[in-house]
């Protein structure tokens, strides 16, 4: 019938939204965005597929989680809504236990956020996604070693990772948090480059060229960021 060929139809395309959603790296507001409403328009044309509710939640999170959601309230109850869907219909699918740790951080559940990344670290030994999650929760509760040891792992798991410049970042803060300004300079100057529009790395670039006293190359990483985060004060950084 013409509603059964409209469903198939309805069907693959999500499918094929859902993908192009997959291929974009979030690395500005702007990729964001399209990610978001690509992930949006897969799960309204299908709501049953659990790919396209999973990268709906990332994109979300991803959003609330750099700062570039209009309402993060709302935005992390969109975000469960997806994920309970997700769930119900792929319980142990990798992406989907990926998604459930990155909304659980993004609701500043730290210690939970460790115990489930680290039972599904367990039965996914090789999702690079997993330990960089850990890594910012142990990274927020001040554990630093441990924290530096999941960057480390992720990065040693998928060296040529889009999402690379995640676990340099954190590895990045956690140098310049230990007075290792050298090393800090080094992970970040990686982050700035393989992310520039996030504007974050650079922000803590600046930090960590201004304690050498690189103070031309401090005001060119800030500037770079303020370009991005124009409204930014130190009481909201």
């Amino acid at each position: 019938s013409a509603q059964t060929e409209r469903s198939r139809a309805n069907i693959e395309t999500a499918a094929k939204l859902a993908h192009l959603a997959e291929q974009i790296n979030m690395t500005s507001r702007s990729n964001y965005e399209a990610a978001r409403g690509l992930g949006q328009w897969a799960v309204d044309l299908d709501p049953h597929n659990a790919a396209a509710q999973t990268r709906l939640t990332f994109a979300i999170v991803t959003g609330v989680l750099n700062h570039w959601s209009k309402d993060a309230g709302a935005d992390l109850q969109a975000a469960n809504l997806a994920l309970e869907e997700a769930r119900r219909i792929a319980p142990d699918d990798m992406m989907v236990g990926g998604a459930q740790c990155h909304v659980l951080r993004a609701m500043r559940q730290f210690e939970s956020a460790i115990k489930v990344c680290g039972k599904f670290a367990q039965t996914f030994p090789k999702y690079p996604f997993l330990r960089k999650e850990i890594g910012y929760n142990e990274l927020m509760l001040g554990r630093l070693d441990e924290a530096l040891a999941d960057f480390q792992e992720a990065d040693r798991m998928a060296p040529d990772s889009r999402l690379r410049w995640t676990w340099y970042q954190g590895m990045g803060l956690i140098y310049l948090m230990q007075g290792q300004d050298q090393k800090a300079i080094e992970r970040l100057s990686l982050a700035a480059l393989e992310a520039p529009d996030v504007g974050h790395p650079a922000a803590y670039l600046a930090s960590a060229y201004a304690l050498v006293g690189r103070e031309q190359e401090a005001r060119a990483a800030l500037g770079h960021y303020l370009k991005l985060w124009t409204k930014t004060s130190l009481d909201s950084f």
